[in-house]
């Protein structure tokens, strides 16, 4: 299995699909998918399925998200990713001027990193789930409850989700207690992808910002796993069960 795995680190980073990483037990390992905005749409099929959701959302990724996809049309969909395989879809409350208008964000990263030491097993297909584990940023360093003044740097929100799976539900009546977070280098159950979606908004000052959820405080996302499944499996095997530093994962990976 450890060749098979490294077989396919050397197709991914020869053929320019990641690029060269770091070695085996990095604390970096994992790699990112690089998604621009997609629709905006006052939807969530996670929250709100056949019908208009509570408030506006942002989406990435796929291109068709909106309250009456399925698995189906969501697979069959394009995407804004810069992983051809990465038809999942990404959400979060828009971000609102002081003024009522609408920011458009720059971009979203969402890094898939391993949780602990044990085997990350992909998405199971039409996984949803919702975090409220969330913070603001400016840059790098330590985050707040809402945007702040940034200077020369871009503001940012940062939503962790988490990455142990009870194994069996796809969803639950909260879309989260099917998961749960990882304790340090272990999971409750199946160990998943570790997933942090980071939001750049083309703004250095956050401060008046609210979102169309309210207060700064009620940022959350969803995640809503239509990856193609074996992109997902080879990405997975090659970068987060090698311990690579993959990065920015571009085009197909099988």
């Amino acid at each position: 299995m450890k060749r098979l795995a490294m077989f396919a680190v050397m197709v991914l980073v020869g053929s320019g699909l990641v690029a060269p990483g770091a070695t085996a037990g990095s604390s970096s390992s994992g790699f990112f998918s690089h998604c621009q905005v997609s629709h905006f749409g006052q939807m969530d099929p996670i929250m709100s399925p056949g019908r208009m959701s509570a408030h506006r959302h942002e989406f990435f990724g796929n291109t068709t998200t909106d309250a009456s996809s399925t698995l189906r049309s969501m697979l069959a969909g394009n995407t804004t990713c810069s992983a051809a395989g990465d038809t999942a879809g990404y959400w979060v409350p828009a971000l609102v001027r002081p003024n009522g208008r609408v920011v458009k964000a720059a971009v979203a990263n969402v890094y898939y990193r391993p949780a602990g030491a044990q085997h990350v097993y992909p998405f199971p297909q039409d996984l949803r789930m919702i975090s409220h584990r969330s913070s603001w940023h400016c840059g790098v360093g330590p985050g707040t409850n809402r945007p702040q003044r940034c200077g020369h740097r871009y503001v940012r929100a940062s939503i962790e989700f988490p990455s142990c799976w009870n194994g069996t539900d796809l969803d639950s009546p909260d879309h989260m207690s099917h998961l749960t977070f990882d304790r340090g280098a272990r999971c409750e159950g199946v160990s998943v992808p570790k997933i942090t979606l980071d939001v750049r908004y083309p703004i250095h000052d956050g401060t008046g910002y609210t979102l169309s959820s309210g207060p700064p405080r009620t940022l959350h996302a969803d995640f809503w796993n239509t990856w193609q499944p074996d992109e997902l499996a080879a990405v997975v095997d090659a970068c987060l069960n090698s311990s690579r530093a993959c990065g920015r994962v571009k085009g197909s990976m099988t």
